[in-house]
């Protein structure tokens, strides 16, 4: 390529000593320091081979422009640690990778950043660590992708996350401690998957939580205690979901009439007389466990619950109880 086309490049009186010396260089002679001019055995012209060869080694993407200045002025670039996904957009702390053919969560992301946008992927796990490195991220949307298993510490150490978006996906478990040290966390979001066991200590560390939506899931029932500490929740989407209203749902029913948040009118799937009636209207009296009831809910056999999930569950006596399965039919 040839700079016959810039008549008005002028040596420098930067030498560049380093790929990022030359880097910034090349574009901006002008910041440069003030000094002697250069001689000619060392003019602009004698310089280009040995720049471009050097140039030559980095992709166009390994290049990233930080912090807003003055449309008059021009942009000062250089390299930082990470860069940006050839396929997608980076600006402003913010990586989007929206509906790019993802299978894969990119590894060694700008480490800046503060938002990454990962919907409408086909991304199917998230690995151990998968965000360990970006302390500054603030939000995480991984919405619409074929998600199935995510490692209990994909999140660990991001204690400025305030929104998580996973919506959207095949998540059938949240593995043990996966929400550990999210303090600052106040949105998320888990509806429109296939989660069947929530564990009491699920959102343990979520003080700070304001919404949390596990609408349009396979829970069939929660243990005593799994939302005590969200101290600060305002909103609960529970609805779409095939809750066994026994004994073991008492305390869901106490909580939402002491605190009227649930707007999404989560609803009995049974036994028989409960069905399709809204939990928090229900009293107390009616959770009850019968061995004159059914509780097996037709087309949940896929499901079954963890022992971590319902430690505190009563089966019925004289019943046998087993996964998602309370049978009393032969008494």
């Amino acid at each position: 390529s040839s700079f016959n086309h810039m008549p008005k490049l002028r040596p420098s009186a930067c030498t560049p000593t380093s790929s990022s010396a030359i880097a910034i260089w090349v574009g901006f002679p002008s910041g440069c320091a003030s000094g002697p001019q250069l001689g000619s055995p060392h003019s602009v012209p004698a310089l280009l081979p040995s720049v471009a060869s050097t140039l030559q080694r980095f992709q166009k993407n390994e290049f990233s422009c930080s912090g807003q200045m003055d449309a008059t002025r021009t942009q000062i670039c250089s390299f930082s640690s990470g860069s940006c996904p050839a396929m997608c957009t980076c600006s402003n702390g913010i990586v989007d990778c929206r509906g790019k053919g993802l299978t894969a969560i990119p590894a060694n992301l700008p480490e800046t950043m503060t938002e990454i946008r990962l919907e409408l992927n086909g991304i199917k796990s998230i690995p151990p660590g998968a965000f360990s490195s970006y302390k500054k991220l603030r939000r995480i949307d991984l919405s619409n992708n074929q998600i199935l298993e995510i490692a209990p510490d994909a999140f660990q150490g991001l204690r400025s996350l305030n929104s998580l978006v996973l919506y959207g996906n095949k998540i059938t478990e949240l593995p043990k401690g996966v929400f550990g040290g999210l303090y600052a966390l106040q949105l998320l979001l888990l509806n429109a998957n296939k989660i069947n066991c929530i564990r009491a200590d699920a959102f343990a560390d979520l003080q700070n939580l304001s919404l949390l939506s596990l609408y349009d899931n396979k829970i069939q029932t929660l243990a005593k205690g799994t939302f005590a500490t969200l101290r600060a929740i305002q909103t609960l989407h529970l609805a779409q979901n095939p809750f066994i209203c026994d004994c073991n749902l008492k305390w869901l029913a106490d909580f939402l009439r002491a605190n009227p948040i649930e707007t999404s009118g989560a609803r009995c799937a049974s036994p028989r007389r409960l069905a399709n009636k809204r939990i928090g209207q229900i009293k107390s009296k009616k959770f009850r466990c019968s061995p004159k009831e059914q509780y097996f809910i037709p087309g949940t056999e896929d499901y079954q619950l963890n022992s971590e999930c319902h430690s505190d569950v009563v089966c019925p006596p004289k019943c046998r109880c087993e996964a998602n399965v309370v049978e009393c039919s032969n008494l």
